[in-house]
């Protein structure tokens, strides 16, 4: 008669220490993800260049604007943040307005997809992140850019 609530004290223990290692390991599970999220969000960045004066897209860019966005949809905590930028040609006011063209093009092309449209924050920089000298041709193709940063933060 004593061995059956033995059995029932032992089955409750054997629960909750189960329950126990289920929690625990849910916990390391969660850790793990946000740890590889973090290592993501500091080791994955991507730019897009453009053509002088254009906002279009090449279209050899958005396989792997499709690939960044699929392998980013299993990571809904982390965000993109846009920063669009011109070369010095061109005025001040013209830059502004094609660097904002450049990363509106770049932010469609990620909820194209897949991507959602608040996980996207755009900046537009015109020309003022140039980084080539005037009448460097050459260089010149590196400042018409949208550079593509992950974060975790929500504001990114």
């Amino acid at each position: 008669p004593c061995a059956v609530p033995d059995f029932i004290a032992l089955q409750e223990r054997f629960e909750r220490e189960q329950s126990n290692k289920n929690q625990e390991l849910r916990k390391v599970a969660l850790q793990r993800r946000k740890s590889l999220a973090e290592q993501l969000a500091r080791g994955v960045s991507l730019t897009v260049y453009f053509r002088t004066g254009s906002a279009d897209l090449d279209q050899d860019v958005l396989p792997g604007i499709k690939q960044l966005a699929g392998f980013l949809k299993s990571f809904p905590e982390i965000q993109l943040r846009l920063d669009a930028y011109a070369d010095r040609r061109g005025s001040d006011a013209f830059n502004l307005n094609l660097s904002k063209q450049r990363g509106e093009q770049v932010k469609q092309a990620l909820m194209a997809a897949g991507i959602p449209e608040a996980r996207i924050h755009g900046q537009a920089h015109g020309e003022s992140g140039a980084r080539a000298a005037d009448g460097d041709n050459d260089g010149y193709v590196f400042d018409r850019r949208v550079s593509i940063h992950l974060s975790l933060d929500t504001e990114a």
